[in-house]
């Protein structure tokens, strides 16, 4: 997550969604870093004009 919020602040936007989509796989049992990955997705999406698609990553972070 952390190399994911780096990377998006670097902004590598596309690497930054990489990357946290990556930390919410293995965030097995961390209902509280799946929310933060997703959301980390959702700006990551905002910045590459994937409105719809960050649309989608807040409702995915809002069930945590």
């Amino acid at each position: 997550y952390q190399l994911a919020k780096t990377r998006l602040q670097q902004g590598e936007a596309e690497l930054a969604e990489n990357l946290a989509k990556k930390s919410e796989l293995l965030a097995v049992g961390n209902a509280a870093l799946k929310k933060k990955n997703w959301l980390l997705i959702a700006k990551a999406r905002k910045q590459q004009n994937k409105l719809e698609e960050a649309s989608t990553a807040l409702k995915k972070a809002r069930q945590f």
